[in-house]
Formats: C-alpha cells, structure tokens, sequence
C-alpha cells in the first residue's frame, strides 16, 4: 500500500527571474500528487507531454511507472510527483517519492526517481515541454526549498542522463544559491549508431567480428533449422514467445521471477496495441535457445532484458548470434541506433560505436539528519584516501 501523505498543495509562483511573460500569461503552480488515484487521472495529460519533451522514452510513460509503483513499491515510502502547470495546461512532471534510507545509525527521507529500482529503468528524468525547461526547472528547484521543505533531507538523482535540461538549469541554480551538491559518475549505456543498409553494417564489422557472426550462424545451422522470429505489441504479441523468453533468463529466485513477470505482464496490458515492445526469438529446430525483449521508442531499438541458454551449443554464442540478427532488422525497420542500455557487460561492447553517461546527483538540506550523512560520507572517502 502507498503510504498516505497529505493531499496535494499548489506552490507560489518562482520568485526567481524567469523569461518575459505578458500581462496576462498565466504564472506556473507546482502541485505535490500523493495518492495513485491522483496518478491515475494524468494518465493521458501525461503522456502528451511527454512525447511533447526532450526526454520522451518508455520508462517515463504513464503505464512503465505507475505499474512499477504497483509491483515494486517499498513499505513506508511516499509517492511524491511534482506536476507544474500553467494556465491549467500540465508542462512539467518530476516523477519522484520519497524513501527511507539508512546509512548506518543515519535515516533520511530521500526523493528518488519512481522505477529506479527493481525494474532496472534507464533515462529516468524530470520532462518538460520544450522550451520552458528553464522555468520549470527554477519552479521546482524553489518549491522543494519553500512548500515542501519540511518533507525531505536528500535529494538522489541517480542515474539521471548527463544531457539532462532538467539538471542543467538545476545545478545551475543550486551554483546560484551556493548550496553544495554532490556529482558523480553514474552508469554507461552502450549504443549503436546503425547505417541505412545491413550490407553497410556488415562491412562496418570488423573482419574478426564478420567471421566470428558466420562461423556461429554455420554451426548452429548444423545442428537443426535456424530461425529468427519477432513478434510486437504492434501487431498482437504472441505471449508464447514472452513465455519462451523467461524460461531462458537466469531468475535468482522464483519470487523475483514472480514479481518480474507480474510487471511485465501488467504493463503489456497497459500498453494495448501501442508500438513499444518487440520480443525477439532465435530457434534451433523450433526450439528457443536466447531471446530479447525490447523496447521501441521513435528512432531507438533499446535492449532491455536478454536470456540464452549457453549449455545447448557451448561452442556457439547464441545471445550474439541472437543481437547481430536484431541489428539487422532493426536497419531493415528504418531505426537510427540500438540502445543497449546500462551494464559493463563485455558482449554490449563488442557491438557498441559509442554510448550515453548519466550522473548521479546528490542534494541535501540543512537539516541534521544530511550533516550527519554528508559526515559519514566525507570519513568514507578519508579512509578511501588513506588507506588505499
């Protein structure tokens, strides 16, 4: 159950200087939205704005987050979503809770991104509509130090792409007011740029990757009759091939199985015939040896969950094998890049041409739960420091 915190409150104007305004625009409100009812009714005006923004990809969807907040909420967390309007209009939504973390003997209540556990979701952001990004940032910045100061000590931009608009007005307004902000180095996604043509991708391979790709496909071909089937929620999706998908990954438990596939699940039904998903499947025989689902967003293929059984051909790589067919319709399916999404795993970078970093931000109120956790911080990295 979702915590039940007080109910939504419209903030005062920035008082920040802001772009010129006419004498009878509108000025912009942020409203805290704490309840999944609440939630529910943005669903439309949601998902408007976010194909109308910078950062419009599947995780930040109405559907992704408000299923993820169904199947992996914690207890004693708080949904905590800032939606800023103007003129009624909804332009901004930081898509935020609050959670209880404790560092030793040290409990703050922190603002994380909704979907930044469990699900693994990349891109995480706060998204608004192009070209008030400034503004609206400005807004939230001084509504989380005004109206709802008394609701959190840190706030964790984990994972949030080092592109952001969102962060870029934010920290320049956090060097504005000279409050300290920690930076560091978050996770890597590997993509890869794809031409027009898959005989152009083909010569783009290196000669050891070309011949690695036909060796493996010729063994496998010894072996029985080589498939790739792809199926999308575009045009119906065959759950048979999503069930086939999860009997290969190596679940660490059933329970995470259980919850995993709940979420799946749910968020497939909400999505209805949308062109988000494609679950890719290679067979030996009929028989499924590695699968991908995959998430679709405009010109991106991104790669979310892969799963192979190495035990079936040892000498045959056949999550690879399974990625270069996929590449390959992906170009014959007019995407620009496949987005193989966060991981230092060696296969992701045996394809990538390049890749996004995000960063992770850290901002803390004066409140002595912070002091104490900015302390235990600082005598980490002393003892880092002095004893390596």
């Amino acid at each position: 159950m979702l915590a039940a915190p007080p109910a939504s409150r419209t903030s005062r104007p920035s008082s920040r200087e802001s772009a010129p305004q006419g004498p009878h625009e509108p000025e912009y409100t942020v409203s805290v939205v704490d309840s999944l009812t609440r939630w529910a009714e943005l669903a439309k005006d949601w998902n408007d704005l976010l194909g109308q923004s910078w950062a419009n990809v599947v995780f930040l969807t109405w559907e992704w987050l408000y299923t993820w907040a169904e199947c992996f909420w914690s207890a004693g967390a708080e949904l905590f979503i800032l939606t800023v309007s103007r003129g009624g209009e909804l332009v901004g939504v930081a898509p935020w809770c609050i959670q209880r973390r404790s560092w030793g003997l040290v409990t703050v209540r922190q603002i994380e991104f909704l979907g930044a556990s469990g699900a693994d979701s990349d891109y995480l952001d706060v998204f608004a509509r192009r070209g008030e990004e400034k503004e609206i940032a400005r807004c939230i910045y001084d509504f989380l130090f005004h109206e709802a100061s008394s609701r959190w000590e840190t706030l964790a931009l984990l994972d949030i792409p080092a592109d952001s608009l969102f962060l870029l007005h934010l920290l320049n307004d956090i060097a504005e007011d000279g409050k300290h902000v920690e930076i560091q180095p978050g996770a890597f996604c590997p993509i890869v740029q794809l031409p027009t043509t898959q005989a152009e991708f083909m010569a783009s391979l290196s000669p050891h990757r070309r011949a690695q790709v036909t060796r493996h496909e010729r063994l496998l071909q010894r072996a029985g009759k080589v498939e790739h089937v792809t199926t999308t929620t575009r045009d119906g999706l065959d759950t048979s091939a999503l069930d086939a998908l999860y009997a290969l990954y190596p679940w660490k438990s059933g329970t995470e199985k259980a919850q995993f596939h709940r979420f799946l699940q749910r968020f497939l039904t909400r999505a209805g015939g949308r062109d988000w998903v494609q679950v890719d499947l290679l067979t030996v025989d009929a028989k499924p040896v590695a699968g991908l689902f995959h998430l679709r967003s405009g010109v991106t293929l991104f790669q979310y969950l892969l799963a192979a059984d190495k035990t079936a051909y040892p000498k045959t790589s056949v999550g690879n094998l399974l990625i270069g067919f996929c590449l390959q319709k992906a170009i014959a399916d007019n995407f620009a890049e496949y987005d193989i999404l966060r991981g230092s795993e060696d296969y992701k970078f045996h394809w990538a041409t390049g890749g996004r970093r995000s960063l992770s931000v850290h901002l803390y109120q004066r409140r002595l739960p912070a002091f104490l956790l900015v302390g235990l911080k600082a005598l980490k990295t002393l003892l880092k420091v002095l004893l390596r």
